[in-house]
């Protein structure tokens, strides 16, 4: 409702001229969204194209789009999607018909597959100053807002490892989100057990303009390949992760704090949809304390192979077409849509 009343609102009061002067210089025959949802700067172009009659096709950035910001901004003629988990998502809340939606995949995981040029295992580790005889275990951190208590929990693993509570030893890589600061890790500078890794710029602004250069896309590959086990808080790094059949441990506690439930990273867990179809596979392990999270790392320390069924579950429902033709799928359903409207593609 209130979505609707705003677009009236900056409709009525600020008229887009510029979306005019755009369509009556290039004249397109259809309008591509690749982020309909979470980009409100595409707004303005995909209503001046519903208001002139062009047809309109979303490409769904990401998994938990459709479960966790709201419904389409408009209807669109098609949407391409993931997988059938999404599909799903789109027929019963969105109002769009099974006619109307593509399963494609995830274009953004073609590289994934398609990995070329990555450093070689001494390469990376030495790139990193990390030890070649030490399993690597990789904690990635989510923005302040989603986890604020990553400090505490990267302490517990770097006290137990003091402790040697671990069944072998191993040295901890902390990627840092884009939209972290590594500030707030200042208690942990000096701990000679793990090592920071803070890819790209750090963005004061917390905005969203994070443009990965090949190095940076490349580095992630390379942690992806070479990590024996990610932990992290309830984030996308997860499917990343399995993706490339590492074990994968889910942070569902606060540190040393004690939250109340709404503002717990518990939550996550239990009250998101998108993040239910991860847990509910048995594919990710969910730590609810210290000791639980303990207790996960040496089970996956013994034993990787463990849980690899629910990865491979994971794999099936969240990217449905691992095999690196997402985009070449998307381009082609885009073309043959295109020229059923007779259209010269």
């Amino acid at each position: 409702f209130f979505r609707k009343v705003l677009k009236f609102l900056d409709w009525s009061l600020f008229p887009k001229k510029w979306c005019k002067e755009l369509f009556i210089k290039y004249k397109p025959v259809l309008v591509l969204s690749t982020d309909m949802i979470t980009n409100f700067d595409e707004a303005h172009i995909l209503e001046y194209a519903q208001k002139t009659g062009l047809p309109v096709i979303a490409s769904i950035l990401s998994w938990d789009n459709l479960s966790g910001y709201g419904k389409l901004p408009i209807s669109a003629d098609r949407v391409i999607v993931w997988n059938n988990i999404m599909k799903k998502q789109l027929l019963q809340w969105h109002g769009i018909f099974e006619s109307q939606v593509y399963v494609a995949g995830s274009p953004q995981y073609d590289i994934y597959k398609n990995c070329q040029n990555l450093p070689s295992l001494e390469q990376f580790l030495e790139t990193k100053k990390l030890d070649c005889n030490k399993k690597l275990v990789t904690y990635t951190t989510a923005p302040p807002t989603i986890c604020d208590t990553e400090d505490q929990i990267l302490e517990i693993i770097v006290t137990a490892l003091r402790q040697n509570k671990f069944k072998e030893p191993f040295q901890l890589l902390v990627r840092l989100h884009p939209k972290d600061n590594i500030v707030r890790y200042k208690n942990l500078k000096d701990a000679k057990e793990l090592v920071f890794d803070q890819p790209g710029d750090f963005n004061k602004n917390f905005s969203d303009n994070w443009n990965p250069s090949l190095d940076n896309v490349n580095n992630l590959l390379a942690t992806l390949k070479y990590s024996d086990i990610f932990i992290n808080v309830a984030s996308t790094i997860t499917i990343e992760a399995i993706l490339f059949d590492k074990p994968v441990i889910n942070v569902a506690f606060d540190g040393y704090e004690h939250k109340p439930a709404w503002e717990s990273v518990a939550r996550y867990y239990k009250e998101y949809t998108h993040y239910l179809d991860i847990v509910r596979t048995g594919g990710v392990m969910v730590a609810g304390s210290a000791g639980e999270l303990i207790e996960a790392i040496n089970k996956y320390l013994i034993n990787p192979r463990a849980d690899e069924e629910g990865r491979r579950k994971i794999v099936q429902e969240q990217v449905s077409q691992f095999d690196g033709h997402a985009s070449q799928r998307v381009a082609n359903f885009i073309i043959n849509y295109v020229k059923s409207f007779n259209y010269r593609a």
